[in-house]
């Protein structure tokens, strides 16, 4: 009985921390293509779509539907760049209403922003967690190809980001 609850103490130890350290290698190591739906009476409707590149020193958004732009994050800084209206714009990450999902996408996440358990899906590999936030929780999902950010914004308006590995 005590080397079975060893294990388990074990087991619930260790899933995380390796889960979260896969989570943050796939979002720091890897370009993505990405979609932004918001839920508008009870289904998600396209908002935008770009790609992502993280190259470990700053990580560049660049959106191309419906407008172009280029977010470029470094340090503590978000700088925007409106193609269409050639303007630029500097803001602090922590001024941002968006500020907790872009510091995931340029930082990854913390063991101890994990609220509850890390379910392991056998099926399609897919890890799942809910991260507890300032702005709120965060319903994340993810295997080797792809990651999801489901969250409620400001307006309780329920937002689905999806990456999908380029």
């Amino acid at each position: 009985m005590i080397k079975l609850l060893f294990f388990l103490f074990l087991f619930s130890v260790f899933l995380p921390a390796s889960s979260v350290d896969e989570f943050n290698n796939l979002i720091k190591s890897n370009n993505f293509n990405f979609t932004h739906s918001q839920d508008t009476n009870g289904q998600f409707m396209f908002q935008s779509e770009g790609f992502i590149k993280n190259n470990n020193k700053e990580v560049l958004i660049e959106t191309i539907k419906p407008f172009r732009e280029l977010y470029t994050i470094k340090d503590s800084i978000v700088e925007i760049y409106d193609y269409e209206l050639d303007q630029k714009n500097i803001y602090e990450i922590n001024d941002l209403e968006s500020n907790q999902i872009i510091k995931i996408l340029s930082s990854g996440i913390k063991p101890n922003q994990i609220n509850g358990t890390i379910e392991i899906s056998k099926n399609n590999d897919l890890s799942r967690f809910e991260l507890i936030l300032n702005s709120g929780k965060v319903l994340i999902e993810f295997n080797n190809l792809m990651a999801s950010f489901q969250y409620y914004d400001s307006l309780n308006i329920k937002n689905l980001i999806t990456l999908s590995k380029v």
